[in-house]
């Protein structure tokens, strides 16, 4: 698994930072609006989700089997803890919940590594630069 560049998408005025892994192919601005509506849809799909708290998203959009899977990360109290925001996965599947593999890929958890060691950089006071600008991920994870 490697990931297109990330983008930024925002739905219910929550941000939610997008990333398609090379299972989806041709990355291009299609592709993108492709992976918006299939957020957006999990979420009218599973509507309890916006209702509890959230600071953030970070989405991963991949493909299994045929089907369009998203991982759903839900960042919430990002103020109060010493130890950075806490974290919640949802996994689905065509818009429905999916429990049938694991929550996340090793090359998931590096990526979301970084995003988290990103937000610190930007400090306490750079959230928004946190929101508009992604951290460089290793060559490996990366496809062009």
């Amino acid at each position: 698994m490697a990931f297109y560049k990330p983008r930024k998408y925002t739905l219910n005025r929550k941000p939610i930072i997008i990333y398609a892994d090379d299972s989806i192919q041709d990355w291009d601005d299609f592709t993108m609006n492709f992976c918006c509506r299939e957020v957006k849809r999990v979420f009218l799909n599973n509507s309890s989700i916006s209702t509890l708290p959230a600071d953030y998203y970070i989405a991963i959009v991949w493909s299994y089997e045929g089907n369009t899977c998203i991982d759903l990360w839900r960042y919430y109290a990002l103020n109060e803890w010493n130890s950075g925001p806490l974290s919640k996965v949802y996994v689905f599947c065509e818009g429905r919940p999916y429990d049938k593999m694991g929550d996340c890929s090793g090359n998931e958890q590096i990526m979301l590594g970084r995003e988290e060691e990103y937000r610190r950089e930007c400090g306490e006071d750079g959230f928004d630069k946190f929101l508009e600008t992604r951290p460089e991920l290793p060559a490996y994870l990366v496809k062009a």
